[in-house]
């Protein structure tokens, strides 16, 4: 290193550069967080370095413990928590599982998934901190990691996680970059992204929330508070999905976190009221209107609502029938052929279903 640049290698968040001039990959915050533990025990750090033969750092320590005061020395080893981990609250659980009680990974059922069930992408070029990230999420979720943009957004694509934790400085393309082209595809928009980051000034934080990400962490940041802060955005997705499935004021609109979101589902909704009293309507015909194929948009709809495309069609069919039934005068067998139900009975028995009441219990509570 040339020595203009040895005397801010210690200011935190500084990036020398190396002798080719190219940018050093990390986050700057090493040498500067390495000087504040050794100064803690009271010791000296110092550098050394010629440009083309090599750079020595050199720790100094005292002996003994005198140095230290009393708080700050132990007589027992004193066990560390390396992943915190903060257990759901009951509320949490209903909201997630829809029972107060956590169910273990080993136990999953089809009816009542755990967290495990659950997957985060980790977009990190830092090995040891990828290593880190891995070792807290593994407990409560499926990991994939990549180690760069481009393996970030590729792997979005094939693994459709339900959460994306990426670094912002990263080679090629980075954190900020990957999370704007995510979210302009249709596969990757609805998917959650946290970005990790060095940066701390305004602006930074500004153009990482503008490009779609749902939060900007800075490093270094606490362990415990991440887990949280994504758990906190999965249960909120679990309760927006819950309150979508079971009261007839929810819109589907209101699960979009972006336009390109927004304007599927509202196409989607326009599509199937339209054919409502179409007997020849079915899937295949809803893909063809919306453009895009039946795997293709089975697998968005259930990422974004929580339903398969059947139960997202029967979903705005009683909601049509909800609106008939609060806003006109019609007979419950008139509801039924409007809304494209094959018999009064069967239409009176998903109502119940879905939202609790009979199709009449569902008229007089609102008058």
């Amino acid at each position: 290193m040339p020595q203009s640049q040895q005397a801010h290698i210690f200011e935190r968040f500084y990036q020398a550069d190396n002798a080719t001039g190219l940018s050093l990959s990390g986050s700057g915050i090493g040498l500067a967080l390495t000087q504040e533990i050794i100064m803690q025990h009271k010791g000296h750090i110092g550098v050394k370095s010629e440009l083309g033969e090599g750079t020595t750092f050199t720790v100094t320590l005292p002996l003994g413990d005198e140095h230290l005061a009393s708080e700050q020395k132990s007589a027992e080893p004193q066990p560390v928590d390396m992943l915190p981990v903060q257990e759901a609250k009951p509320e949490e659980a209903i909201a997630m599982y829809g029972s107060p009680e956590v169910v273990p990974a080993d136990k999953i059922t089809d009816k009542g998934k755990a967290e495990k069930s659950l997957s985060v992408l980790l977009v990190e070029d830092n090995e040891d901190l990828l290593q880190v990230l891995e070792e807290a999420f593994s407990i409560k979720y499926k990991v994939y990691k990549a180690g760069d943009g481009e393996e970030g957004i590729r792997m979005a694509e094939e693994m459709q996680p339900d959460l994306i934790i990426s670094d912002v400085m990263m080679p090629g393309i980075n954190g900020t970059a990957m999370c704007q082209r995510l979210k302009r595809k249709l596969e990757t928009s609805h998917i959650p992204i946290i970005l990790l980051t060095a940066r701390v000034d305004l602006e930074s934080a500004l153009e990482g929330l503008k490009c779609g990400a749902s939060d900007y962490i800075m490093k270094p940041f606490n362990m415990e508070l991440l887990l949280l802060k994504c758990n906190n955005i999965i249960a909120t997705l679990k309760r927006q999905q819950t309150r979508f499935r079971t009261e007839a004021e929810a819109t589907p609109a209101e699960l979009a976190t972006n336009r390109l979101d927004q304007q599927l589902l509202e196409d989607s909704v326009r599509i199937i009221e339209e054919n409502m009293e179409n007997k020849e309507f079915n899937i295949d015909m809803w893909c063809r209107e919306i453009a895009v194929g039946r795997t293709r948009l089975g697998a968005k709809i259930k990422s974004i609502t929580g339903l398969t495309l059947n139960d997202f069609i029967m979903q705005i069919k009683l909601r049509r029938c909800a609106y008939f039934l609060e806003n006109s005068d019609l007979t419950i067998s008139e509801i039924t052929w409007k809304a494209g139900f094959s018999s009064p009975g069967y239409m009176g028995k998903c109502f119940k279903e879905y939202f609790g009441v009979t199709p009449l219990q569902y008229r007089n509570s609102k008058k």
